[in-house]
Order: C-alpha cells, then sequence, then structure tokens
C-alpha cells in the first residue's frame, strides 16, 4: 500500500472572501418576444447560415412530433451566465434532458449560494489557495450523501438540495439544477475523479460521488432510447466530457433498440476532435445528420435560444 495525502490538514477559507471573476450582475436579461429568427433569415441562405436554419427546423418537427431535444453543455455555460436561456427551455418544455460534467454542479452552487462564480486561478494558485473556498463544497457533499440515501443521481441530489434549503441558496432562481429538479427534466453529471475541485476536499466520499455519477450515465443512456426517429442532440462548450459520456451511452441504447435517423449538433468556440467524431461523425454514419458551428458561447447560445423559441411559437 502507498501514502494517500491527508485532507483533513488543508487550509481553507469563507466563499465570503474570495474574488469571483463572474457575477449574475452581468447575466442576461431574456426577453420574450423576438425576431431574431426572421433576423437569420434574412442572413445569405449559404453555408453555416443555412446548416444553422435547417437545425432549427429539424428541432422544430422534432417537438411537434413528440421526439426529444437533448442538451449538453460544458461548466463554461453557466460561468457566463448563459445557463439562463437553458433554464427558459426547462420552463418552457422545451428541453427533455440534459448532461454535463462535474465541474457545473460547482459553479451553479456557488451561484445559488452568492450569486458568483469563477475565482482567480493565476492569483490563488501560487499561494496554495486554488479551489479552496469552504461553503460550496461542503453543500455538494451533503447534497451527494442525501441523494446516495434517497438512491438519486446527481443532478437530481443538488436539484433537490438546493429545493430543501432556499433560504441558503438566496440566488436559487439562477440555479439550472434547481429549474431542472422543479420541472422534472433529468439533468445528468458526468464527474472525472480528480479534475474538479470537490476531490481537494475532506468531506467527499469517492463512493458516493461515483454512484451517484454512474447512477446518472444510467438514467442519459436511458433517455437515448427516445433519440431515434427525428430526435436532437445538441452539445455547448463541453469538448471531452460529454462527448466521450454521448459516445458510450448511446452505444448501450443502440445495443438495446433500433435507434437511427436522429440529428446532432456541437456548438464550441473552436473545432475540438472528440466532439466531431464522437458526436457529429460516428453517431451519425449510418443515418441522420449532424452540425458543428463554431463561436462564441455568449453569441451562440442566445442565438440558438431565440431561434428554437421563435421557431416554436410560430409553430403554436
Amino acid at each position: 500500500m502507498f501514502d494517500e495525502i491527508d485532507l483533513n490538514k488543508v487550509h481553507r477559507y469563507s466563499i465570503k472572501h474570495r474574488k469571483s471573476k463572474e457575477s449574475i450582475d452581468n447575466f442576461p436579461e431574456i426577453i420574450e418576444k423576438t425576431k431574431v429568427l426572421s433576423l437569420i433569415k434574412s442572413f445569405p441562405n449559404v453555408l453555416k447560415v443555412k446548416e444553422f436554419l435547417e437545425l432549427i427546423n429539424i428541432i422544430r418537427n422534432a417537438k411537434k412530433s413528440g421526439k426529444p431535444l437533448i442538451i449538453g453543455f460544458g461548466a463554461h455555460i453557466i460561468k457566463t451566465g448563459c445557463s439562463q436561456y437553458f433554464i427558459n427551455l426547462i420552463r418552457k418544455g422545451i428541453v427533455d434532458c440534459m448532461v454535463t460534467n462535474g465541474a457545473s454542479p460547482i459553479h451553479d452552487v456557488e451561484i445559488a449560494l452568492i450569486g458568483k462564480t469563477s475565482e482567480y486561478v493565476d492569483e490563488a494558485l501560487p499561494r496554495g489557495e486554488f479551489g479552496f473556498a469552504r461553503e460550496p463544497i461542503q453543500h455538494i457533499a451533503k447534497a451527494l450523501n442525501i441523494g446516495s440515501e434517497l438512491g438519486l443521481g446527481y443532478g437530481e441530489a443538488i436539484g433537490r438540495y438546493v429545493a430543501d434549503n432556499l433560504q441558503i441558496f438566496t440566488y436559487h432562481e439562477y440555479s439550472i439544477f434547481y429549474a431542472a429538479y422543479v420541472a422534472k427534466v433529468p439533468l445528468t453529471v458526468h464527474s472525472a475523479i480528480g479534475t474538479e475541485i470537490i476531490f481537494q476536499h475532506p468531506e467527499i466520499e469517492g463512493k458516493v460521488v461515483g454512484e451517484l455519477s454512474t447512477r446518472d450515465f444510467r438514467i442519459f443512456a436511458n433517455k437515448l432510447l427516445s433519440l431515434g426517429d427525428g430526435g436532437v442532440f445538441v452539445n455547448f462548450g463541453s469538448a471531452v466530457i460529454v462527448p466521450e459520456v454521448f459516445l458510450k451511452a448511446l452505444s448501450i441504447a443502440k445495443n438495446l433498440a433500433q435507434i437511427r435517423n436522429y440529428y446532432t449538433a456541437n456548438f464550441d468556440m473552436y473545432y475540438h476532435y472528440r466532439p466531431a467524431v464522437n458526436i457529429i461523425k460516428r453517431p451519425t454514419q449510418d443515418s441522420g445528420k449532424g452540425f458543428y458551428f463554431i463561436g462564441h458561447h455568449e453569441i451562440m447560445v442566445p442565438l440558438f435560444y431565440y431561434a428554437v423559441v421563435e421557431a416554436l411559437c410560430d409553430e403554436g
């Protein structure tokens, strides 16, 4: 046996004393009526404009036919406030399932707790303070332990904990996990041990994280059983975890059912190998179609949101 580091000895501090890069003060004010889709339709109907409009039409047809819209996202979506658009999609009943990585609950809990998130890593790391704000991780640990007792998945455990402690989470209306829990929409979390700051804290039990994240993987795979014949999976900003999780969960679903003729899309700031291969190329090689869009999330997510909502409102 090898020696382990003793996390009970780490020095922590209150998040109340931490500087944060992002605040709800900069989060978007979402408006109900827009002509964004109409504006995009006035653009040259070529290349990515043509593909974007095709994807929006596919999503409109999917919802009209009762097929799911499933959205994956990375934690950057939460930090920039773009999660507020997805919260609205949840509340409007447009999105049927969401999937994310293990960093997202951390930022979400911080926002719900203090209305701020995202520390200055370059400043904190030399002092040995990066990732050691105490309260958010203590709350996450409590949420996961309760979730383990109740047989919940990671995402549902976080949402339920926020809902049960609204007096603590003053800014819960900005929490996507809370919104998903209230709307009974699965929001699954797929943790990678050692990549998230929760593992720097003594309260976190690997067996509990693994149990709930594994349960979420099975929940997500089960949702993919309904993807065929017109369903849509769209990923925003997760370059590694969500593409890998999607491919494995899809393989399970295909093993159990005939799943073909679905659509996938990836939105990111750069072209990445895993989303291109594991979301766009491999899953649609025998049927359906995949789309890849490059652009900053704080621009592309609002465009996507308003275009989808406008398309569905016109339909309804």
